[in-house]
């Protein structure tokens, strides 16, 4: 089921629902209900929670069984079924604050990441000045 798929990715992450729905720009009890199954979210609302876990949406929504190896392409976070991997060589989103966690979810949304690496670029730049 869709909602078992939202928790296990969630808690693989080790993200909060507010977190996600922050992102989302949904209020956190709405998130809740995706989970619970109160609710189903809409296929673009779908597509917005894959590309954030980036992940596919037929993942997102199959129910397969935990055989399956999730990596995050950005090197953020690797889970097999579940479970929290150790990688000297990677941070996990676990690892990191949770303004970073955030800054990270938000980045997954965007579609010109470059223009956002920019903005981010002069931001930093006018900290220093």
């Amino acid at each position: 089921m869709i909602h078992e798929r939202l928790r296990e990715y969630r808690r693989a992450n080790r993200l909060t629902q507010q977190q996600l729905a922050n992102a989302l720009g949904i209020d956190r009890s709405t998130y809740a209900y995706y989970e619970t199954g109160r609710s189903s979210p809409s296929v673009l609302m779908l597509k917005r929670i894959a590309d954030m876990f980036r992940v596919s949406l037929e993942s997102l929504v199959g129910e397969s069984g935990g055989n399956e190896v999730y990596t995050f392409s950005d090197g953020v976070s690797i889970y097999h079924a579940g479970a929290y991997e150790e990688d000297a060589e990677k941070k996990y989103l676990s690892q990191i604050s949770k303004e970073e966690q955030d800054l990270i979810l938000l980045y997954r949304l965007i579609k010109d990441k470059e223009a956002a690496i920019e903005l981010l670029r002069q931001l930093g730049m006018r900290n220093e000045e």
